[in-house]
């Protein structure tokens, strides 16, 4: 049996709580959007002190590079660690669910971040405090999550101009939050050019000259700006949404729908479900593209796939 399906076996198994004390690993990012507002040492107390007060055992790290998050979520994984919490933006989220994908180990989320997509999915609180509460508790619900050549997400990934602004928003001094998205993208849609895609999703082609080709496992990029109102986290299958290249009035008219989840299929955006996905583009040059908003490049294609029920995540009560 591969390390993958043993874990996968392991989280079908997973009971919630047992007879020890709940063993937690609290992830801190001390550079992500929102988290600055509360210095490190109060974070760092606050975890200890809640985390304690529910009668687990928490160990508290601070980041200080990119691989930290990851490496120790894998380590908490090994150690059979009950829940990692991520206290930062997208990215950390991202990084730490890569590790946790088929173990028994929870993630639990802190909204510290710019987008927070994943979070604002599953109701996560916005203050620290509240969200603490979240991390402590028992409820808990299994998700799906996905691929893209073998970089895994469980937010949204894509290919196109979303993934322009994810690599602009990236780099160092880029102004982050909703203002920052929106000033980015009207810097950049001028001289953006679609390009010509094949999008493949089982099985079923669409060739098209797309401005944005996403790969939904949830409904929104963060920021409510809902690009695909037909997904959830437990369905089994990623949304494919395409946006062509619309006249100008209907972009205007349609962008207020982006914000209010009532973006429908039409003459410009097509949207399809599927478990796998295959994108190339028929010019010669690396395709841009981005993981829960972390960039990357692909030079050979796009392949994307879903893992059903692949991880756990601490929820409010109710959820």
């Amino acid at each position: 049996m591969s390390m993958a399906a043993s874990r996968m076996k392991g989280l079908r198994n997973w009971r919630q709580y047992t007879d020890h004390a709940v063993r937690v690993l609290v992830i801190i990012n001390p550079f992500s959007g929102a988290s600055r507002r509360l210095p490190v040492p109060a974070r760092i107390a606050l975890a200890t002190r809640m985390l304690r007060e529910a009668g687990h055992e928490p160990d508290v790290r601070v980041t200080t590079g990119p691989d930290d998050a990851t490496r120790w979520a894998q380590e908490a994984v090994e150690a059979g660690i009950d829940r990692v919490v991520a206290w930062g933006g997208d990215g950390t989220v991202n990084a730490v669910a890569a590790a946790l994908i088929g173990a028994r180990t929870s993630l639990a989320i802190i909204r510290a971040g710019s987008g927070n997509g994943l979070a604002r999915e599953l109701g996560i609180p916005r203050e620290a405090e509240p969200a603490m509460r979240t991390a402590a508790g028992p409820a808990t619900r299994v998700i799906d999550a996905a691929r893209l050549n073998g970089r895994w997400f469980v937010n949204v990934a894509g290919v196109g101009f979303d993934a322009e602004v994810a690599h602009g928003i990236a780099r160092p001094g880029a102004r982050r939050g909703l203002l920052g998205y929106l000033w980015l993208m009207a810097r950049l849609t001028p001289g953006y050019r679609p390009r010509a895609y094949t999008v493949s999703v089982d099985g079923e082609v669409l060739e098209t000259r797309a401005w944005v080709v996403a790969l939904a496992n949830a409904r929104q990029y963060g920021h409510e700006a809902i690009v695909a109102p037909q997904a959830r986290l437990d369905d089994g299958v990623l949304d494919v949404v395409v946006v062509e290249p619309p006249p100008l009035w209907q972009l205007i008219r349609d962008l207020p729908r982006l914000f209010s989840g009532r973006l429908r299929p039409g003459p410009y955006l097509h949207m399809r479900q599927g478990r796998a996905v295959r994108i190339t583009c028929a010019e010669q040059r690396p395709m841009t593209a981005h993981v829960d908003g972390e960039p990357m490049f692909a030079s050979d294609g796009i392949d994307a796939d879903i893992t059903p029920g692949a991880l756990r995540v601490c929820v409010p009560a109710g959820r």
